[in-house]
C-alpha cells in the first residue's frame, strides 16, 4: 500500500517533471486511471496466485503427514503421485519407496508370524509365552486344551490362564531367578491331568521374557497304569492254577495217591488246571505280541476249513453242552490274512460262543466276500452280556461271568486280543447283545493283497 501511495505521488509529479502544467490526473485521467487499474489487476493476480500456492503447499503438507502416518500405522496406503512440483517430486519417490519397503517388511512379518503360529499350533505340546509385564503374549491350542480355559488372545495376566498353584509357582520362580526350571504338575483345572512343566527364561538378567511348555503326561501315565494292571492281573490269574496245581500235588503226596478214586479225581484237576494255565500263557504271550512289532505272514486261508478245524478242537465242549452249529457261506472262499492271526479270531469268538451258551443252545457262523471286505459273524443263543458291560468286553482280564469262566477255562483275554487283530488290519468288530437271548459279533476285514496287508501293518508296528 505504500508503494502504491509514492507511485500515485510519482505519476501526480511525473507531468511536472515533463513540463506539464497540470498533474496527470487532470492533464490525462484516461492513462492515470487505466495505470491504477492495471496495477490493481496485477495486486489481485499476484495475491490470489500467492494464495493459491499457499493452500497447495499446505495441502501438499498435509497429504504428505497423512500419507507417512499411514506408513507409521502400516495401512499401505496408495502410492502418492508426483505432481509437476520439482520441489516435491523428490519428497514423492522417496516416500513412496519407503511405503513399499514398510509394505514388504510387513508381508514378510506377517508371514513369518504365519508360518511361527502354524508351527506353534501344530506342536504336540503347550506353549505360552508371557511377556515382563506377566501378560500372555501368545499360547497355542494344545495350551488350551491342558489348561482346559479359552485364552484371550489380547494381551492378559498369565494368572487368568494359570489356575494351579504348582505352575504359577514354577513361573514366578522362573521370574526371579532367571533360568529355567522344571516340574511334574498335575493341573487341577483339568481333573487332576498330569503334565512335564518347563518354565524357560529367555532373556538376560535385566529383562525377558517365559516360556512355558507343557507335555501331556495323561497317555504315559495311563499306559504305565495299564502295564502295571496287566502284571497285576496276570500275576493273579498265574496264582490260581499253579496253587491249585500244587495243592492237589502235595495231596497226593500226603498219602492222596494210594486212593485210586481220590488219584483220578485230582489228577484230572491237575490236568485241568495245567490246561487253564497253557491257556493263559498263550493267550499272554498273543497280548503281549501286539505290544511290539512282530512280522506278519500274510497267505491264502481256506476259511471253510479253518473254521472246521477250530470247531473239531472245542468239539468235546460242544458235545457236553449238546450244542448245535450252523455254518453258512461258500465252502471255497478264501482271504488272505496271517494264519496265526485269523485263528486266533475265530477261535476266542467260538470259544466264547460255546462258553457263554446255554445248554442245548445253538452257533451261527456266516461268512462271506464282497468288494472290498471280508465278513465274518459269530452269534450264539447263551447268556448274553448287559448292556452296561458291552463297553468293557474288550478290556484285558475283564469278564461278565467270572465264574462260569474261570470253571471253562476262559482267560479274559480272548476278546481283548481279536480287537487287536481287527484294528490293527484296519477292520472293525461289532457287537450286538441281549441279555438272556444270545450275542453277536460281526468282523469285517478289508480285502487287500497280501504284500499290502504286510507293509500297511509292518508300519503299523513302527510308530
Amino acid at each position: 500500500m505504500v508503494l502504491f501511495i509514492g507511485l500515485l505521488a510519482w505519476m501526480n509529479n511525473w507531468p511536472g517533471m515533463l513540463g506539464l502544467q497540470q498533474p496527470l490526473a487532470v492533464a490525462a485521467p484516461w492513462i492515470y486511471w487505466g495505470m491504477i487499474g492495471a496495477f490493481w489487476v496485477v495486486f489481485i493476480l499476484l495475491s490470489s496466485l500467492r494464495d493459491y500456492r499457499l493452500r497447495r503447499y499446505e495441502q501438499q503438507v498435509a497429504e504428505a503427514a497423512t500419507y507417512m502416518n499411514q506408513i507409521q500405522h502400516l495401512k499401505a496406503p496408495e502410492l502418492m503421485l508426483a505432481d509437476d512440483d520439482p520441489e516435491w517430486q523428490a519428497f514423492y519417490q522417496q516416500a513412496n519407496q519407503v511405503n513399499q519397503l514398510t509394505h514388504q517388511l510387513h508381508a514378510q512379518a506377517d508371514q513369518k508370524q504365519a508360518d511361527f503360529d502354524r508351527l506353534i499350533n501344530h506342536l504336540p505340546v503347550g506353549v505360552m509365552v508371557i511377556n515382563p509385564d506377566d501378560n500372555v503374549q501368545m499360547a497355542n491350542e494344545v495350551m488350551e486344551t491342558l489348561l482346559n480355559v479359552p485364552i484371550d488372545p489380547t494381551p492378559h495376566s498369565y494368572l487368568d490362564d494359570v489356575k494351579t498353584f504348582g505352575l504359577s509357582h514354577l513361573i514366578e520362580h522362573t521370574e526371579a531367578n532367571h533360568r529355567t526350571h522344571h516340574a511334574e504338575v498335575k493341573l487341577v483345572q483339568n481333573n487332576e491331568r498330569p503334565v512335564d512343566a518347563y518354565a524357560i527364561w529367555i532373556g538376560d538378567e535385566e529383562s525377558g521374557q517365559v516360556v512355558v511348555v507343557l507335555y501331556d503326561l495323561a497317555l504315559i501315565r495311563a499306559a504305565e497304569q495299564m502295564q502295571l494292571d496287566f502284571v497285576g492281573n496276570v500275576s493273579h490269574e498265574l496264582k490260581t492254577p499253579i496253587t491249585s496245581i500244587a495243592g492237589f500235588a502235595e495231596t497226593l503226596l500226603s498219602g492222596a495217591k494210594n486212593d485210586p478214586q481220590s488219584l483220578d479225581k485230582f489228577l484230572q484237576i491237575i490236568l485241568q488246571e495245567s490246561n487253564r494255565l497253557n491257556d493263559l500263557v498263550t493267550d499272554t504271550i498273543s497280548v503281549a505280541r501286539f505290544a511290539n512289532p512282530h512280522p506278519i505272514h500274510p497267505q491264502k486261508i481256506q476259511v471253510n476249513s479253518e473254521i472246521g478245524r477250530v470247531l473239531t478242537m472245542l468239539r468235546p465242549r460242544i458235545i457236553e453242552r449238546d450244542l448245535s452249529v450252523q455254518i453258512k457261506g461258500d465252502t471255497d472262499t478264501t482271504f488272505v490274512f496271517d494264519p496265526a492271526e485269523f485263528d486266533d479270531i475265530i477261535k476266542n469268538l467260538l470259544t466264547n460262543a460255546v462258553i457263554y451258551n446255554h445248554h442245548g443252545g445253538e452257533i451261527r457262523v456266516e461268512y462271506g466276500l464282497s468288494d472290498k471286505n471280508f465278513r465274518l459273524v459269530v452269534a450264539d443263543t447263551g447268556i448274553g452280556i448287559p448292556e452296561d458291560d458291552q463297553q468293557r468286553v474288550f478290556e484285558r482280564f475283564y469278564r461278565v461271568d467270572k465264574m462260569r469262566s474261570r470253571r471253562n477255562g476262559g482267560t479274559g483275554l480272548g476278546l481283548s486280543i481279536v480287537q487287536a487283530i481287527v484294528q490293527r488290519a484296519g477292520g472293525e468288530i461289532i457287537l450286538h447283545s441281549q441279555v438272556a437271548v444270545g450275542t453277536t459279533f460281526t468282523v469285517t476285514l478289508p480285502r487287500k493283497p497280501a504284500k499290502e496287508i504286510a507293509n500297511n501293518q509292518t508300519t503299523a508296528d513302527t510308530k
